[in-house]
């Protein structure tokens, strides 16, 4: 039987083994970028990063004896002083001695090989098990995971070095290879003392199979001797720094941080005691003992556990796993990142088993890990620390609840076997065709249930077949032809054209004055003056100045009686510096009706330009009765006074720029005009679009806003194109289009002068074309078919990025979604080659298997340029327009020199932004909506007051966090591949705005609201389907609720007058600032 069993084998193995190992090298590399990038956009906690960049110097230039001897900080044990010492070697070689980027990513780059280290171990272990797809899913379920890599990449910590000397006794441990398990439990210690809190498991490990499994004196004696082996090298390398001084290391180490809890959200955090002193007492015993009392609890519960089980091939992942977090969530003295090795060694022994419950037992502890290490990387100020703040009770209490979910999972699978190997899978199904079991073999075919039970749902080696594997794949993904949509009705076009008829309205109404002032005033030295002779003295109330495209101008103001004798006058709006004198007059916004107060009696005024340069468009004075007051001399400054009948007397939206249209229309108006672009914090595409409407119409409040409106116009058909894509129902299309239609953010948004419409938009769009792709398969269209989606995500990409840089969030959302295809693909090609001469959906296998390379290479060929040579194009394109102030600088002539130039600004100023504002908030806080943004506020009346806020519309916002949780419960537990791609959408633009120091407001969530669209329209879709038509009546409801809701709230979104007291009706938190 065995012969047989290594003939079968042998088949074609070497060629098997190539493809495993390029899949494999691919992942890995992919990884390894990913780390890389995130290691290097965020430089990691200071101090930590300190220390590991001075020891690194200290121990290289003074050598292994002196450095623990040196008058510094130095609580790191000295086997991982032997890796900094060559980094610090490599420091002196590439003198790299500072924090810079470079120097960053060579401080963290052994935790990042660590990490995908680990990911090599579970890739080893997953393909004992499963098939290669699976083994690489698992290992890029580790790699990609987001708490690992925070912890590693962006924090910067080495918990991942120990962390794979701990897989890796646990793997030797399993593989019955206890020499190899001794060696690297020692020099995990050396790495970290953490290590020893896993001694129990080595030391169950031998219990099990020295003393329980065929004992002998010999064999004994022999584990002893080499294990004394492990105990001399660690003696050796600790010599090189002195014996006494690294056991005082150690021992200084662990005596360390005296508290019930070291900012670890666990169950003495969820009580109130986050850094109390450990010697305080609880109940009956101080916090010290109370820690020790449960350490040796967690010992036994995780001996009882291992011992029990004799399922050996996972007990020792998943008994270090209960070990360690269990005295995570009970000990005293734990920090934030002790629960680190659980997820490696939980996600080993899910591996093996197999089940679905240690799956979601990991994602849990994934969760709670992440908010934990996320919380305290990124929130925690030891300076002004809250042990009231609500973010440590909800954090620790979903640590609790996660390793309650793991414990239940521990408990119930307890007696669930692991799942079958290959080689028992082969022998098995040799013993099944001898035995000629055909009857069996027929309906195992037809119910798919393969090496299940139907009871239990366990492994039974006599009901299993060889080829579970691979039915798994057919059954959970399988070959599966494009997706072709039905045909479009009369009715899609009506229903489309008339919700975006109806919004072009609703949008366009009031969205501002067609005329502005046009003509200016223009100084371009200082002191020059402007002389007003009003003709007779007149008593003046105010005065409104209309700046050109030059803020902050400051202006010396001066009254005469007589022309002669001038009486400087103190308005003190002007900011006192070196340069300002606190008297002066400063007309801050341009285009934007600037008051200012002015009551003096007077013939002349005179104003000073105290700046080299300056323009003004129109000026406007009243007298003290209101009345409309012009000079005499207005023949003397034309430009001045040639567009009265403009202005009616109040500022507002309709004819100012508000928010920061003062910076984006500016530079519309500075395109058109070739003149230099002031606003350079951005790309310049989307203030390129907007100086389309600035030609159209001028530079107006509607020219400099029509084409962000527009877009938002448009932008209702493509949510119709979105939502019929993933439907296919017209009913549903339109429940899609009106949610997102009348959500209060693609109102108010869209009608502002800012660029964020143009992202959000050409994101839209990039995963529509993603997702018409998404849906077809080069099995069985036609290749230069399925170019086409592709090449127009990559110009939306590209567009979105030249609009903004929050379009490069989107292009990693597409670059997953594009990978999820290409995995799918290669499962359809697996799929193929094990029945070469079958047929699925009309698609021949042999046909797959003689294309898939050539069709997946050419693919991904077209990728590079799609997705990369012609969005660095556009984006190049865009900075034609674009006047940088310094045509005579040589090395900024260029566009090429012009467009990084620019890139190196934008980085720094974000990057280095310090800046606060009344109205922002945080990204946790925009789902649930606590911040609204005040963008515009006006007294109309004595009892009406016009505002424009920008916030969500609740009853969609809200319904999105269900939603969004639904939609990862249908990825995980339904394989919905539509879940998959809306979840993907949505985190892409999310996630990486936690990771934002800087200063944001909710409005940074506007790319991702098409997403909460989709995801409760797709909701909706799932839970109605094959339903009764009467299910359709409580989504009307709800529709006619969130339109209802739009009409309610419309005067505090569209500057429309409203009263305080209707005001206050809507302000349903303190927090939200609608009119006051």
């Amino acid at each position: 039987m065995k012969n047989i069993t290594k003939t079968v084998k042998s088949g074609n193995i070497g060629k098997e083994n190539a493809e495993k190992y390029l899949s494999f090298g691919l992942l890995m590399v992919f990884a390894f970028i990913v780390h890389i990038i995130f290691a290097a956009a965020y430089v990691g906690f200071d101090v930590d990063m300190g220390c590991f960049s001075w020891w690194a110097d200290a121990v290289y230039e003074h050598g292994f004896g002196q450095f623990y001897h040196l008058e510094a900080f130095t609580d790191y044990p000295p086997g991982y002083m032997y890796v900094l010492y060559i980094i610090g070697a490599l420091r002196k070689l590439t003198g790299l001695t500072d924090l810079s980027t470079a120097a960053v990513i060579m401080l963290k780059m052994p935790a990042i090989l660590c990490d995908l280290g680990i990911g090599c171990v579970i890739y080893k272990v997953a393909s004992k098990y499963t098939t290669n797809v699976y083994s690489l899913l698992f290992a890029a379920a580790y790699m990609f995971n987001p708490a690992i890599i925070i912890n590693s990449c962006t924090w910067g910590q080495v918990d991942s070095v120990f962390t794979l000397f701990v897989v890796l006794m646990c793997y030797f441990v399993t593989e019955k290879k206890l020499p190899y398990a001794y060696f690297v439990f020692a020099i995990g210690i050396l790495m970290k003392p953490q290590t020893m809190m896993f001694a129990p498991v080595l030391i169950l490990g031998i219990i099990d199979q020295v003393f329980l499994n065929d004992f002998s004196w010999k064999r004994m004696f022999r584990e002893l001797a080499i294990g004394l082996s492990a105990i001399v090298l660690m003696v050796l390398l600790v010599l090189p720094y002195g014996f006494e001084e690294v056991i005082s290391q150690y021992v200084d180490t662990l005596a360390s941080y005296p508290y019930a809890s070291v900012n670890a959200y666990n169950m003495w955090t969820l009580f109130g005691f986050n850094w109390h002193s450990q010697d305080d007492l609880f109940l009956f015993l101080s916090f010290k003992n109370w820690g020790t009392v449960f350490i040796i609890l967690a010992v036994v519960c995780s001996a009882i556990y291992c011992m029990k089980n004799k399922e050996s091939e996972s007990k020792y992942y998943l008994t270090g796993a209960l070990l360690i977090t269990f005295v995570f969530m009970t000990s005293s003295r734990m920090h934030d990142r002790y629960m680190y090795p659980a997820l490696a060694l939980l996600l080993t022994g899910a591996v093996v088993k197999r089940q679905k419950g240690y799956f979601i037992a990991y994602a849990a502890l994934t969760i709670a890990h992440f908010c934990n290490v996320y919380d305290v990387l990124f929130n925690y100020d030891a300076q002004s620390y809250d042990a009231s703040n609500p973010a440590l009770f909800i954090i620790s209490g979903i640590s609790i609840l996660a390793f309650a979910l793991f414990v239940y999972v521990l408990v119930d699978g307890f007696d669930v076997p692991r799942a079958l190997t290959y080689a028992e899978k082969i022998e098995l199904e040799l013993k099944n065709k001898i035995a000629g079991n055909k009857n069996k073999a027929k309906r195992q075919n037809n119910n798919g249930n393969y090496g299940k039970n139907n009871s239990t749902g366990k492994v039974n080696i006599n009901n299993a077949n060889v080829s579970a594997p691979d039915s798994m794949l057919k059954r959970l993904i399988g070959i599966r032809s494009s997706v072709v949509s039905s045909k479009w009705t009369k009715w899609d076009f009506i229903i489309m054209f008339a919700i975006t008829a109806v919004y072009a309205c609703i949008a366009f109404y009031n969205l501002g004055d067609m005329r502005a002032p046009e003509s200016f005033w223009k100084s371009e030295t200082i002191d020059s003056e402007i002389v007003l002779d009003f003709g007779e003295e007149t008593q003046f109330k105010e005065m409104y100045n209309y700046l050109g495209y030059y803020e902050n101008r400051k202006f010396e103001v001066s009254i005469s009686n007589d022309g002669t004798q001038w009486q400087p006058l103190s308005l003190g709006t002007a900011s006192e510096d070196e340069n300002n004198n606190p008297d002066w007059m400063n007309i801050c916004s341009v285009f934007c009706w600037n008051q200012q107060a002015f009551s003096y009696n007077t013939r002349y005024i005179k104003f000073v330009s105290k700046d080299e340069r300056s323009t003004v468009m129109e000026m406007m004075f009243y007298d003290s009765e209101g009345n409309v007051v012009t000079p005499v001399n207005t023949s003397d400054y034309p430009e001045l006074f040639d567009e009265q009948d403009i202005f009616d007397g109040k500022m507002t939206f309709m004819n100012s720029t508000y928010f920061d249209e003062i910076y984006h229309a500016r530079t519309a108006y500075e395109m058109v005009n070739g003149l230099y672009v002031y606003e350079t914090t951005h790309p310049p595409l989307g203030k390129a679009i907007m100086s389309i409407g600035v030609l159209l119409f001028g530079m107006c409040p509607f020219g400099w806003r029509f084409m962000g409106t527009l877009i938002g116009v448009l932008m209702v058909p493509v949510m119709y194109l979105l939502g019929r894509k993933l439907t296919d129902k017209t009913w549903l299309a339109s429940v899609f289009t009106l949610l997102f239609t009348f959500d209060f953010m693609h109102f108010a948004q869209t009608r502002i002068a800012t660029i964020d419409v143009y992202v959000t938009f050409f994101i839209m769009l990039s995963y529509f074309f993603m997702l018409c792709y998404y849906k077809m398969s080069f099995n069985d269209t036609a290749l230069k078919k399925t170019y086409i989606p592709l090449a127009l995500s990559g110009i939306c990409m590209g567009l979105g990025c030249a609009s903004k840089w929050t379009g490069v969030y989107a292009g990693i959302g597409l670059g997953l979604v594009f990978a999820l295809v290409m995995v799918r693909r290669y499962c359809e090609y697996s799929i193929a080659k094990s029945d070469p001469k079958g047929e699925s959906e009309g698609i021949s296998h042999q046909s797959i298997i003689d294309n898939y390379s050539i069709n997946t290479l050419k693919t991904l060929a077209f990728c590079v340029i799609a997705f990369v040579v012609v969005p660095c194009i556009i984006y190049l394109c865009a900075y034609i327009p674009f006047n940088n102030g310094y045509p005579t600088r040589e090395f900024n002539t260029g566009l090429v020199a012009r467009m990084f130039d620019n890139q190196s600004y934008m980085y720094d100023y974000h990057s280095q932004l310090v800046a606060t504002h009344p109205y922002e908030s945080t990204w946790y806080q925009w789902p649930v909506m606590t911040r609204p943004i005040l963008y515009y506020v006006e007294n109309v009346s004595d009892t009406l007051r016009s505002g424009i806020s920008s916030f969500g519309n609740p009853f969609v916002w809200w319904a999105g966090i269900p939603a969004f949780i639904y939609m990862l419960y249908l990825s995980v537990c339904k394989i919905d591949r539509n879940a998959m791609f809306l979840a993907i959408g949505y985190l892409a633009q999310y996630i990486p705005w936690m990771f934002v120091s800087r200063c944001t407001f909710i409005y940074h969530y506007f790319p991702s609201v098409p997403f909460v669209v989709m995801m409760i329209g797709y909701s909706i879709y799932t839970l109605t389907r094959n339903k009764a038509k009467w299910t359709k009546i409580p989504v009307a409801v709800y529709v006619i609720a969130v339109i209802a809701l739009f009409v309610a709230f419309y005067p505090v979104l569209s500057g429309f007058p409203a009263t305080n007291e209707y005001a206050n009706y809507l302000k349903w938190f303190d927090d939200w600032v609608l009119l006051f």
